[in-house]
Order: C-alpha cells, then sequence, then structure tokens
C-alpha cells in the first residue's frame, strides 16, 4: 500500500437512487431502472479522471449485463464500443469520459452507464469531488458488480471506503406532467 493516506485511492459503491440523481432522460421511461454506482474519490492534488481506472469500472459495469451492442456518446461524437472509447479519452485528455455508454441487445436498451461529474462542482457526500459512474439497468445487479469491485480493488490495492444501501432501490417510470391531462 502506499506511504501515505493522499496516495491511496478510495471507491464508493451505492446502491439506489437518493434526491441527487435521477434516470437519465435518454432512458426508456416506461420500464422501472435499478441503479448502482461507483464513486472514484480523487487522490490529493489530482485535477483530472484516471482514464485507466475509469476503463476498468467500464469492463465490470459491461461484464454484469448480457448485451450485444455497445454505444459510447461523446460530446461531439458516438463510438461503438468499450475500447475505443477508452483509446479516445487516452489521445485526448481534453474530451473527458462519455456522457452515457448504452448497452443493447436484440435492439433493446437494457442498460446504461452514466457520467456523473462531480469533480467538476462539488456535489453532497459521498459525491463530493468525486467522478462517478452509474449502471441503470433493468435487472439489479449490485450483488455481482460488489463482489467485481471487490476483486478489483485487491488487484490494484484500492480502499473501498463506503457501501451505501439507499431506500429507494430502483426508480419507477413517470409520466410527464403534461400527460395527466390526456389519460
Amino acid at each position: 500500500m502506499p506511504d501515505h493516506d493522499d496516495d491511496i485511492r478510495y471507491l464508493s459503491i451505492v446502491r439506489g437512487f437518493d434526491k441527487y440523481v435521477r434516470v437519465p432522460h435518454a432512458l426508456t421511461k416506461d420500464i422501472a431502472w435499478y441503479r448502482t454506482a461507483i464513486v472514484m474519490h480523487p487522490l490529493s492534488g489530482e485535477e483530472s479522471l484516471d482514464v485507466s481506472l475509469f476503463a476498468d469500472l467500464l469492463d465490470l459495469l459491461t461484464r454484469v449485463i448480457e448485451h450485444d451492442e455497445v454505444q459510447a456518446v461523446f460530446d461531439d461524437q458516438t463510438v461503438n464500443s468499450i475500447s475505443e472509447a477508452v483509446d479516445l479519452m487516452h489521445q485526448d485528455e481534453e474530451i473527458g469520459p462519455p456522457s452515457d455508454v448504452f448497452l443493447r441487445h436484440r435492439g433493446e436498451t437494457v442498460a446504461a452507464v452514466n457520467t456523473e461529474l462531480w469533480a467538476l462542482l462539488g456535489g453532497p457526500p459521498p459525491y463530493h469531488d468525486s467522478y462517478t459512474v452509474s449502471l441503470y439497468s433493468q435487472i439489479d445487479c449490485f450483488d455481482e458488480l460488489s463482489w467485481l469491485l471487490y476483486e478489483l480493488c485487491l488487484a490494484r490495492q484500492i480502499v473501498l471506503k463506503q457501501i451505501l444501501i439507499r431506500k429507494q432501490l430502483f426508480q419507477p417510470s413517470k409520466r410527464p406532467w403534461w400527460c395527466w391531462w390526456r389519460a
């Protein structure tokens, strides 16, 4: 392990929803979505995303969901694989992480990975100053993902700081307010 606390990488995992996060608008609203978030706490003095760790986390998130198609969405372009997304982030540090990674199976979106850039604006605990990746899926992947994350932490000498279980495990669909008068 590193000699100083400032050199120790910390991760947290959050199961469920809290008042600070919502299902991304790009996801279908007619089904319930489960959320498992991995919070990457920055090292002391770290000002940019650890692309290598981000790539490992994307790999974990995509391993727990059966899919046959990937679409990673950046501000001005889209790529069709995790390796292409990681290559793009390595080539240009300014591009940052993809805002969303959609996983599809037989043409249907079965999960999405959403990047929450709390590092750019502070934010509430446990997200404060972090890069957070949230997996929104049609099935609850928390248990399997937790074990994979634990193995990653052991391999990379990362401390799993917190495991937070929120009361609201999934977000039911919500009709936009302007649709209620038509019902």
